[in-house]
């Protein structure tokens, strides 16, 4: 069957959808826009913008931990997992969505840009590595394209918080230095204009990891 476009829901719909129709905290537009374009959820990528079949939305809900509510007389069945596809022309998947990033933006939502968080990362890789208030490493694509290796996400007590890669700091022989107390010293491998910006990025990182991997933070 061919879906038109008006059958269709743009992401800023998908939340209240979801709210209406199931049990549990909704994802925001942004964790379902980081899972469309990882490939976690089922999406429809098409004129530049991503849309979901209403039909994939009970698979949708139980990728973000959300149940069905209680519909007295109605049998549910467990949703079939789709193929994400690029363009669809009658019954025939062309092609798998390309991963573009940047997402135009909707007229009642320009008036609070100025406000709004950094555009949607992407967490590429994840690697678990617990060892005091560190979590793991992530491989991070940006908006504009530049991939963040080694990114360290900590965690402790409620603060989650993400940091750029460092390299040690060696002396004129080569030897990493260490402080009075013997502790490595390390030096960050970049550095941000502002400490807003430095939190910015951070807080971008640390949504996108828990569209795709919550556990790793939890």
């Amino acid at each position: 069957m061919q879906h038109t476009a008006t059958e269709r829901l743009g992401l800023p719909r998908v939340p209240t959808r979801l709210r209406a129709e199931f049990e549990g905290p909704p994802p925001t537009h942004t964790a379902i826009y980081a899972a469309a374009v990882n490939g976690r959820i089922p999406a429809i990528w098409e004129r530049g913008r991503w849309y979901i079949d209403p039909a994939d939305l009970p698979q949708i809900a139980a990728a973000f931990g959300m149940t069905p509510k209680e519909l007295q007389g109605t049998k549910r069945t467990t949703p079939q997992p789709r193929m994400r596809c690029g363009a669809v022309v009658g019954s025939r998947c062309l092609s798998v969505a390309p991963m573009i990033y940047a997402e135009p933006v909707e007229a009642s939502s320009r008036a609070s840009r100025k406000d709004a968080a950094m555009p949607p990362f992407v967490i590429e890789d994840f690697v678990k590595i617990e060892r005091n208030t560190l979590r793991g490493f992530a491989k991070v694509r940006t908006p504009s394209g530049i991939i963040f290796h080694d990114v360290a996400i900590h965690r402790q007590a409620d603060a989650t918080w993400a940091s750029p890669a460092s390299k040690p700091l060696l002396n004129r022989d080569g030897q990493h230095m260490k402080d009075a107390s013997g502790k490595a010293q390390w030096v960050p491998t970049i550095s941000f204009a502002s400490r807003e910006l430095r939190d910015r990025w951070s807080d971008a990182v640390i949504e996108a990891l828990r569209a795709v991997y919550p556990e790793s933070i939890a």
